[in-house]
């Protein structure tokens, strides 16, 4: 088994495929055979495994973060509560200040679960703007029965204002609106009093996208779980048909190539160095972590050889927000 292993991270390292098919392939099909690895672009805690430990993590934006996790039918299904700020550890329990969501936290974290392989699969994805040094941590169930410490994993994350030379916040376009503690993008709009919303941005900073104002979808998701009735799917609050597109934006993209012809494209082929967040799975997600399904980021790379102008949208059922992305050439020094 271990030289297919060998073998495979071969031919990931040396052909086109990238890292994501040996990410499948080793934490799925042949398991793995040790509680923490980092790939490639990969850092990953198996927790699944090693049930009754933990792990630490300094935060790199150039590494994905996966955690690993079992799934435990005796307890509530895997959401975001399972990841908040870590205060300390008291009777082997992490101590979980539940008062305190992971969203408001830290106001642009990309969260996301994908159940398969008998296991939790989750994505973490830091916001490119964070205010203060902080650490966190995302725990799996352990047995009832168990006496160890609650599995984790703990990240910290350096206070970070790199990424947007002229000021505070991401440039980005949030069509939901969040201002306030969960402000992380620097233009707050809603779609019908702002249809088109441009951004300027220049090489090495990041850009970023958003649709769901998260204090509106927190309070409807909990009116409705007490009602146990969906909403109508005219309600402007209906969550289910808030999307961002194109799908996977910011890997893809749409470009005009002429007034009634739209063309969509990877980003690569416009910037090839250029970083996208969250990956792209041909996965479901879990619908559990919805409200994080239209956050996305775009590292833009150091060379930019010309003016490139793209835009995504967010669908709502009433309409449209389009954020137009304009980046700059690299100026030669």
């Amino acid at each position: 088994m271990r030289k297919v292993i060998y073998f495979f991270l071969i031919i990931c390292l040396h052909s086109n495929v990238g890292w994501h098919p040996f990410f499948v392939f080793f934490c799925g099909v042949s398991g793995l055979y040790v509680k923490e690895l980092q790939v490639g672009n990969y850092y990953i805690c198996n927790l699944k495994d090693y049930a009754n430990e933990t792990c630490t993590v300094n935060y790199d934006y150039n590494k994905m973060i996966k955690l690993l996790c079992p799934i435990n039918k005796s307890y509530e299904e895997y959401d975001d509560r399972y990841c908040f700020k870590f205060i300390g550890i008291r009777d082997r329990l992490v101590i979980n200040n539940q008062e305190e969501p992971i969203m408001d936290t830290l106001p642009g974290i990309i969260i996301e679960n994908l159940n398969m392989f008998d296991r939790y699969n989750v994505g973490i994805y830091m916001p490119f703007y964070v205010k203060e040094d902080i650490t966190i941590v995302c725990t799996c169930e352990s047995s009832k029965d168990s006496e160890a410490i609650t599995p984790y994993l703990k990240i910290h994350v350096k206070a970070n204002n790199s990424f947007n030379k002229e000021g505070e916040f991401i440039k980005g376009c949030d069509y939901g609106n969040n201002k306030g503690k969960h402000q992380f993008l620097t233009n707050t709009l809603k779609q019908e009093e702002n249809f088109l919303c441009e951004i300027n941005a220049n090489p090495g900073e990041v850009v970023g996208m958003n649709c769901i104002n998260f204090e509106e979808y927190t309070t409807t998701t909990t009116i409705n779980n007490k009602k146990k009735k969906h909403q109508n799917k005219n309600n402007k609050n209906n969550f289910d048909v808030i999307q961002l597109r194109p799908p996977h934006c910011f890997s893809n993209v749409s470009i005009s190539m002429s007034f009634l012809r739209v063309v969509t494209m990877n980003v690569n082929n416009l910037l090839p160095e250029a970083k996208y967040y969250p990956e792209v799975y041909s996965f479901p997600k879990d619908k559990k972590f919805q409200k994080y399904s239209t956050i996305s980021y775009l590292w833009i790379p150091e060379n930019v050889p010309h003016d490139i102008l793209f835009y995504c949208h967010c669908n709502f059922p009433q309409g449209k927000g389009i954020g137009l992305f304009n980046i700059n050439k690299t100026v030669e020094s």
